[in-house]
């Protein structure tokens, strides 16, 4: 999912549980009232305005909007979201590429499959 702020800043987060999408779609227009016109440079402080706005109920689209708040802050600050939470913390890491549901499960095919993905390495 993507978050525009009206300065032309994008922010891109995760909104998804299992291969459902219209209740995640309806969890993203729940959480998303509570935010609009506030400032996407502060997502410590909309995720807990949209838990209370929810009556208390955590919800994966609050998530997917926060993440996308967090990179919207780390493209003002020219810094990648990790060094906003708390700076790299191992060399390596085993990873998952998620949307490949056909083929073989092999690390070479998810690395081929993957390859031409668009990325913004927000996490690097």
């Amino acid at each position: 999912m993507k978050v525009y702020t009206d300065v032309g800043i994008t922010g891109s987060g995760e909104a998804t549980e299992g291969l459902a999408t219209k209740p995640n779609l309806g969890d993203v227009k729940e959480s998303v009232r509570f935010v609009i016109g506030e400032d996407p440079r502060h997502p410590d402080k909309l995720w807990p305005k949209m838990y209370r706005g929810r009556f208390a109920n955590y919800s994966t689209g609050m998530n997917g909007i926060e993440v996308a708040c967090w990179d919207i802050l780390g493209e003002c600050l020219n810094v990648p979201v990790r060094q906003l939470l708390s700076g790299k913390q191992r060399e390596q890491l085993r990873v998952c590429a998620n949307g490949c549901y056909q083929g073989p499960r092999e690390p070479s095919f998810f690395a081929e499959e993957t390859s031409n993905w668009p990325s913004r390495d927000i996490w690097r």
